[in-house]
């Protein structure tokens, strides 16, 4: 998710108390879970009317489609998918796509993105994110899979099961444990295939203020 230092002040006075979403409230969950389920429903209006991100998405999407697997059958996979953006793109194009994120109400987004545009999806929670959750595989099939789980522990996806996967917004600095994630990540990349993940530098959060005259 674009929106990804859970400080940032673009929202941080309009946001209140956690949003309710279908996320489980038996656990103790992560920081940056709680933050991007309080932002989800308000998420894709923070960017859409800003003239700036529509110019970064478009050419963002056209890096992206640089690398795109040749063979269609590839399956895909959006690592901290936030709202959709990216997975929706390889989803259209062709590609089978799965939605990775830490927020279930980030996934609830999703899931109602792909119901509007007539997308069937199977939604199905991996494993919890702080990994003492269930640890049943995914299921293999449907061409789109909405998954709730932490990029730091993907025991429930198979090793070398993506030929693509795309991680914009800077999942890996929401992680607690970015090394960790990063291991994961190359076990479930097939032995040839792309990981495009951006990350964040340390001024990225200065343009807000710059803009506030701070």
């Amino acid at each position: 998710a674009y929106l990804s230092e859970m400080d940032q002040g673009l929202v941080g006075g309009i946001l209140g108390a956690d949003q309710p979403s279908s996320a489980p409230m038996s656990r103790q969950r992560p920081a940056v879970e709680r933050y991007h389920d309080r932002v989800a429903n308000i998420y894709d209006g923070i960017y859409d009317q800003d003239p700036y991100w529509q110019a970064v998405f478009e050419l963002t999407w056209r890096q992206l489609k640089r690398f795109l697997p040749r063979d269609q059958s590839t399956r895909c996979l959006d690592v901290g998918c936030g709202t959709g953006r990216w997975g929706l793109q390889l989803l259209k194009s062709g590609y089978k796509t799965d939605f990775l994120d830490i927020s279930q109400a980030m996934l609830d987004q999703v899931a109602g993105k792909l119901a509007r545009q007539d997308l069937p999806s199977v939604p199905w929670t991996a494993l919890e994110p702080d990994g003492e959750g269930p640890q049943a595989p995914v299921p293999p099939t449907a061409n789109c899979r909405l998954i709730h789980g932490s990029i730091e522990d993907l025991r429930a996806l198979p090793a070398d099961g993506y030929g693509f996967i795309v991680g914009q917004g800077d999942p890996l600095g929401c992680a607690q444990r970015p090394e960790r994630a990063m291991k994961e990540l190359v076990r479930i990349l097939k032995p040839g295939g792309v990981l495009l993940l951006s990350v964040d530098n340390r001024f990225q959060g200065i343009r807000h203020h710059l803009d506030a005259g701070e």
